[in-house]
């Protein structure tokens, strides 16, 4: 089974690696210049042969750099829109397509909002033999033989 919010984590990482991408909220804030990665959701509809149909919701925010207090935010924030929209096509080497990508500047609050969908063909998982042994003891109705020991 793929984590699809690390692959969309590595993806970040891919476009922007000298950039910090966090996966849960800090406490003490987000070094900046920064991504937030978290799933909103997550939708099934079985297919054949037991796979399923995944479509994961996410958004992605961008908090940029804040060490010169904000005076070049503006621009940072509509460079990095065009930036998302240009990168965030495909997750992986193919593993899946982003599909719904909506990019929104929040000016106030100096954030990039991505929001996208991802789209899988899970494989079903295989649950292991619940039974590895069967011990059977018994023999012909008859009694001519029963159980394990009886010589023929």
């Amino acid at each position: 089974m793929e984590d699809i919010t690390q692959q969309v984590c590595e993806t970040l990482a891919k476009y922007w690696p000298n950039m910090t991408v966090y996966r849960e909220n800090q406490p003490d804030g987000f070094v900046t210049p920064s991504f937030f990665v978290h799933r909103i959701s997550l939708g099934s509809t079985r297919s054949r042969m037991q796979y399923q149909w995944r479509t994961y919701a996410f958004e992605v925010d961008y908090f940029p750099d804040d060490s010169d207090d904000g005076v070049h935010a503006y621009s940072e924030l509509d460079n990095m829109a065009e930036q998302m929209a240009d990168s965030l096509t495909m997750l992986g080497d193919a593993l899946a397509h982003i599909e719904q990508l909506d990019v929104t500047v929040e000016r106030e609050q100096l954030v990039v909002q991505a929001t996208f969908n991802v789209t899988i063909h899970a494989a079903p998982v295989l649950n292991p033999t619940l039974q590895g042994k069967l011990d059977y003891q018994g023999g012909i109705a008859n009694g001519e033989r029963t159980g394990n020991n009886a010589k023929a």
